[in-house]
């Protein structure tokens, strides 16, 4: 190369090699999505990211963006430029570190131009590291080893959080805390549920971004890539028919978009508004995503993280019930009796869900849960809610008898407080199949949007339990989300049993019936 550059040239390409925007636009090849060797260009997000760097960044975005791309490129170069810098990318699994360090750090590195390479010579050469002669060097791996380092990047953090949260909070503990201030940390993902420390954080950064809150060097600046910014998510107008479902989601979203690129943490969009063309790709995505469209492709930060975690029970219930609006403000009805639901603890939460029938409505209209409190804390909290006429209060089939050390059972502890009309659920035999009567219950329910936030936040997050091979288990993983479940459950049994009422599953009787389909 050295010999075909006449000494313009040769001062030239000195002087490119000085530009860190040159550099990546022009030295490095990855392979894109066919496997295809090509040449690294910049992306609009890049772009975006690179001109809108920070200390620290928290990415929340939808597919196919190629943000861990860019921070590995990114972080390859400051390594092959800069001397004595270390980097680490921390992956979401080990499958997935192997794929990152060889098909995006090594692979970039083995293909740069051999006069290039010669500015830094690879001195050790390992399954998840480079480390080059000038004292630099970049790994990938799972897990963060000990040490500073001065680069970090964290991938797919958001799953990490929900499906693997002992290493999530080994992220947290050790990995961020082995970057000083002044050094650079990025963290990218979908979302996965609100389970966890990426939810926490994105939460905290868009809150100060809206705010247009001035950052210090270790506070998250917050980005969003929604689906639109792609410019490759185009359709022909006119190709999918709009529906007005469809349309008056997007009246919904757009004030919301503008607010967000007003914040600086989205791309600025053309115009400011979805085209025609983008509008009909959204739709024939959607209808093939179906209920994973938000995770995948979300248009706005709460799409991301409203779908509920990887192995979630109700995961298909509840993107029906946001798309059916039934997740909104559900006012108390007075005169109407009110049913309570009881998960007793002591040494786990207690968790009370508050029930109106209307017509036929279920109307989950309250939810409150604590800790560490006697039974005459929670007759107390009923007793203060004197504009409620009390139904039936739902206790699980533990209240019954009574414990060794105890007078009498928790049932009759309830009653001598002052709670009327209790009813203790048989012995459950299949807590799988009482699942399934809560996913039929669900389908009838309209929820409170602000008095049972924290309670619908444990439904969403309910789950199946993991083997040892990471395969899904029949039994519900035990969590601090299992008493809210495990609450709502002994709702939906006694509604359906109907003790002493002679009811019977009435709610399944006589409900308008929704189109099944949606939860298969």
């Amino acid at each position: 190369m050295a010999e075909l550059l006449t000494p313009e040239q040769s001062d030239q390409l000195e002087q490119n090699l000085l530009d860190r925007e040159w550099r990546l636009s022009n030295l490095y090849y990855i392979k894109d999505k066919f496997g295809h060797k090509v040449k690294f260009q910049m992306n609009n997000v890049q772009r975006y990211l690179l001109a809108h760097f920070w200390f620290m960044l928290i990415v929340l975005k939808s597919r196919q963006h190629g943000v861990t791309t860019f921070f590995a490129i990114l972080y390859l170069d400051e390594c092959l430029w800069t001397a004595n810098l270390k980097a680490g990318i921390v992956a979401q699994t080990e499958d997935d570190a192997k794929e990152i360090f060889s098909d995006k750090v090594r692979f970039a590195y083995d293909n740069l131009d051999p006069l290039i390479k010669e500015h830094v010579v690879n001195v050790v050469d390992r399954k998840d590291k480079l480390e080059f002669s000038n004292g630099s060097s970049i790994y990938v791996d799972c897990s963060l080893r000990s040490g500073t380092v001065q680069r970090l990047h964290v991938s797919e953090f958001g799953p990490m959080c929900a499906n693997a949260p002992d290493r999530a909070a080994e992220v947290v503990s050790g990995a961020l805390n082995t970057v000083h201030v002044g050094s650079f940390i990025s963290i990218e993902s979908t979302g996965e549920g609100e389970d966890g420390d990426f939810f926490r954080y994105c939460q905290a950064a868009l809150n100060r971004a809206l705010a247009k809150t001035k950052l210090n060097q270790k506070q998250f600046r917050f980005y969003f890539f929604g689906w639109y910014c792609d410019p490759d998510n185009v359709l022909p107008a006119g190709s999918m028919v709009i529906t007005k479902e469809y349309l008056e989601y997007f009246r919904e979203i757009q004030p919301k978009i503008k607010l967000l690129s007003d914040a600086g943490v989205i791309m600025p969009m053309p115009g400011g508004l979805l085209t025609d063309e983008q509008k009909a790709w959204y739709v024939a995505k959607a209808e093939e995503q179906g209920d994973k469209m938000h995770s995948q492709h979300p248009s706005i930060p709460e799409e991301s993280f409203r779908s509920t975690a990887e192995g979630a029970y109700y995961r298909r219930q509840f993107a029906v019930l946001y798309e059916q609006k039934r997740i909104c403000r559900v006012p108390h009805t007075p005169g109407l009796p009110v049913n309570v639901s009881w998960d007793l603890g002591r040494d786990n939460y207690t968790a009370l869900w508050f029930h109106q029938r209307v017509g036929v409505e279920n109307r989950i209209i309250g939810y409150y849960e604590n800790y560490g409190e006697d039974l005459s804390h929670y007759v107390r909290y009923l007793q203060n809610m004197k504009h409620y006429v009390w139904g039936k209060q739902y206790l699980p089939h533990d209240a019954k008898p009574i414990r060794m050390g105890m007078d009498c059972s928790i049932e009759q502890q309830l009653i001598n407080l002052g709670l009327r009309n209790t009813e203790v659920l048989p012995v459950s035999k299949d807590n799988v199949e009482q699942i399934e009567e809560v996913r039929q219950f669900l389908l009838t329910c309209w929820f409170d949007e602000v008095n049972c936030d924290v309670g619908i936040k444990h439904l969403q997050a309910y789950r199946h339990q993991r083997d040892k091979n990471g395969r899904w288990k029949k039994e519900p993983m035990h969590d601090e989300h299992s008493d809210g479940a495990d609450s709502f459950r002994y709702l939906a049994v006694g509604l359906a049993t109907g003790i002493n009422s002679g009811k019977g599953s009435q709610y399944l009787k006589d409900r308008a019936r929704p189109d099944m389909r949606a939860f298969r």
